[in-house]
């Protein structure tokens, strides 16, 4: 599917195993039912800053191999699915919401991944996931459990500032070397959070 510039308003999408070829834009778009992008592959940019997916929507096997992907401010209510998507020229889900579960269960970023200030109200899967380029998740907000067992980084990852509930699940796995602490409200920090930190900082595990 040829797409220079797709650009719409509200859409109910099925666009499994689709192949765009031009820059796709789905900016501000709203996709009112499920979204379906499983096994498509974007050739060149893929916009999809500040969309709002009201459904279940889905990115399994996704490839996006000819330019970023921007999901900056996009809004997903239900389930977002995006294991085993490959992202190779860099991905930003900056300040995106995800009111449901976030699955992106060995997904692939060859050139750098930014999550700065998302929001995860639903549980978050990062198993597996591979960050070949550098990974932010700088002030982003974790409600339930998180789970980063066997996630692979080729450069440290970055999580100032990032913070999680105090009341999330105990199964949560946070990559090697993180940990939570209280917050510091004198610093400005809300106490119904714990903040990210580095363990070789001289800061022991929270229990």
């Amino acid at each position: 599917m040829s797409s220079p510039w797709t650009n719409v308003s509200s859409i109910y999408a099925v666009l499994t195993s689709a192949q765009f070829t031009g820059r796709t834009n789905f900016r501000d778009a709203q996709f009112t039912g499920d979204a379906c992008f499983g096994g498509a592959q974007f050739t060149d940019r893929a916009y999809f800053g500040g969309a709002q997916f009201t459904g279940q929507t889905c990115f399994a096997s996704a490839q996006f191999t000819g330019g970023a992907a921007y999901f900056d401010s996009a809004q997903f209510t239900h389930e977002a699915i995006f294991d085993s998507a490959q992202f190779t020229d860099g991905a930003s889900f900056g300040g995106a919401q995800f009111t449901g579960q976030a699955i992106f269960d060995s997904a692939q970023f060859t050139d750098g991944a930014s999550f700065r200030d998302a929001q995860f109200t639903g549980q978050a899967g990062f198993g597996g996931v591979q960050f070949t380029g550098q990974a932010i998740f700088g002030g982003a907000q974790f409600v339930r459990g998180t789970i980063f067992d066997s996630a692979q980084f080729t450069d440290d990852p970055t999580f100032a500032l990032a913070r999680v509930a105090s009341t999330a699940e105990l199964d949560t796995a946070w990559p090697p070397g993180w940990t939570t602490r209280p917050a510091q409200p004198d610093n400005g920090e809300d106490p119904a959070f714990l903040y990210l930190t580095r363990l070789e900082d001289g800061n022991p595990p929270n229990t």
